[in-house]
């Protein structure tokens, strides 16, 4: 256990497009693991985006672009849904068959990193 009582699991993605989606089952496999460990008071999923600097524009062809890195927290309470991060950081899922976008808590990372809590 650790002085802040804290665990995460953490789901990473990274891509060239401009979208980057998270599976349903994804994220309930992370929500298994710290639900696990009782012993911790505060457990949270983070899910970590990875925009590369390169574009994808057609097979083998890229563009240039700045490199974007968003870390958001899943709230436990929308339903789970398969999910998706855009360039901008903004979070959509299927809610009732209808795409829509959802807010998720931005966590800075205690490291150096390219994090934007907007574009």
């Amino acid at each position: 256990n650790n002085t802040k009582s804290t665990i995460f699991t953490i789901e990473a993605k990274s891509g060239t497009t401009n979208s980057l989606p998270v599976p349903e089952d994804q994220i309930e496999r992370c929500l298994k693991w710290i639900n696990i460990f009782e012993i911790y008071e505060i457990r949270k999923v983070i899910l970590a985006f990875k925009f590369l600097s390169k574009k994808r524009t057609g097979l083998g062809t890229y563009e240039s672009r700045e490199l974007r890195e968003f870390y958001k927290v899943w709230d436990p309470s929308i339903p789970i849904a398969k999910c998706s991060c855009s360039y901008d950081g903004q979070i959509f899922t299927q809610i009732d068959g209808k795409r829509q976008e959802i807010h998720l808590e931005d966590l800075p990372m205690p490291f150096k990193t390219k994090f934007r809590n907007s574009a």
